[in-house]
């Protein structure tokens, strides 16, 4: 009879555990019903609503709450008053890519110490080729020993053209431009979400609008967006912009 009531009162303990969702936590062996607990923070939803004084919990590794109040324990209080608690920035245009081919940089400190979470590399028509074969090479490598931000990888135009015609000054043959559409369609295929030119910096420059809207064409069935380093930044600069409008316009 003592061995039944027993067995059922660890059960009975076990099953109020599991319905209160609480934590045991490594520090000094306690319960808590979350990791972290934010307290009197202004909190920017991303809804583009105006902040919000609120709590907001943290529980394995995920935001559980959002509200005015929140009661409960935590194994980490963080007094918010005067913060702010945002949803993590996405810088749109950066060149980390290139420090983070290397083991020792991929963690991004910088970046995540301001808050970005999110990255768009393989800007101004520059990307991983050649000095990774493939883009699922580098998110490959990226993926199995770790960064600190999420990537998301362009194909540059300029290092596409340089694998294809060298540092040639001139219009491509149809086979060599055939060439360079294969190698973006290959790209995306492989998860790269658009195409980058840098009309302003050899080789790229040496591409003619007509070339960049081809290339682009490969880029539309995906949803893939175009990120342009316009032609000019001084005198041409209103024929520049016009240029982007159209290879956007004529390309679908």
């Amino acid at each position: 009879m003592k061995n039944k009531i027993f067995r059922f009162s660890i059960l009975l303990v076990l099953g109020v555990f599991f319905l209160t969702g609480l934590n045991f936590s490594a520090q000094k062996g306690k319960l808590f019903n979350y990791d972290v607990l934010i307290k009197n923070a202004r909190v920017f939803d991303g809804s583009l609503k105006p902040a919000f004084r609120a709590d907001v919990a943290v529980k394995d590794g995920m935001i559980v709450k959002v509200e005015r109040s929140i009661k409960g324990s935590a194994a980490k209080v963080i007094n918010g008053k005067g913060l702010y608690v945002t949803p993590g920035f996405i810088d749109l245009h950066t060149h980390v890519d290139r420090g983070m081919y290397f083991a020792e940089n991929r963690a991004c400190l910088n970046y995540l110490k301001q808050g970005v979470t999110t990255v768009i590399v393989g800007q101004c028509g520059s990307s991983a080729w050649p000095i990774f074969e493939k883009a699922e090479d580098l998110m490959n490598v990226w993926s199995g020993e770790g960064i600190g931000p999420n990537a998301a990888l362009l194909v540059g135009h300029g290092t596409v053209r340089r694998i294809v015609m060298g540092m040639e000054e001139r219009e491509p043959t149809e086979e060599e431009l055939e060439k360079m559409k294969v190698l973006v369609q290959e790209a995306m295929e492989q998860g790269a979400y658009g195409l980058s030119t840098g009309l302003i910096y050899q080789p790229g420059s040496f591409g003619k609008t007509d070339e960049v809207i081809e290339l682009v064409k490969v880029i539309a069935p995906y949803g893939g967006i175009y990120h342009s380093h316009i032609r000019d930044e001084r005198d041409k600069l209103l024929e520049a912009v016009r240029e982007a409008i159209e290879i956007s316009d004529k390309s679908g």
